[in-house]
């Protein structure tokens, strides 16, 4: 059986280019660092969070990617990103990681049989019906 090196798969990983139809900024909120001294009952690690900004690349069937690097929500640099990152039409992913699909995609739709078939192998969930 051959098996990559660490090094091996970085770079596979890294040769690893999507074609996208669409990229765009998406802003939500991130638990940036953690404060005991913040901590109580609805916050028990004491979370501190921020507004932060992210480029979001979707391919032609739904698939969803996000880019690793977070910007202030304000950030000039988070635009200028998703526009270069629209321009380009593609991406490599050493920079990105996949996320949920589109709702309603064939990318969705073969998302959603994946997780119906891992549900009903589970010993635990096995013959119960998923009621979400």
């Amino acid at each position: 059986m051959n098996t990559l090196t660490p090094t091996q798969a970085k770079q596979a990983v890294a040769n690893y280019v999507i074609e996208i139809l669409r990229a765009y900024v998406v802003v939500d909120e991130e638990a940036v660092s953690f404060d005991p001294e913040c901590a109580d009952m609805g916050n028990p690690e004491g979370a501190r969070y921020a507004k932060i900004a992210r480029v979001t690349a979707e391919t032609a069937d739904g698939r969803r990617f996000i880019h690793e690097v977070g910007f202030d929500e304000l950030a000039q640099e988070v635009n200028t990103l998703a526009s270069k990152v629209a321009r380009a039409g593609k991406i490599n992913m050493k920079h990105w990681n996949e996320t949920y699909e589109v709702y309603g995609s064939s990318a969705w739709a073969l998302g959603d049989l994946q997780r119906e078939q891992a549900h009903q192998m589970n010993p635990a969930t096995a013959g119960t019906v998923r009621d979400y």
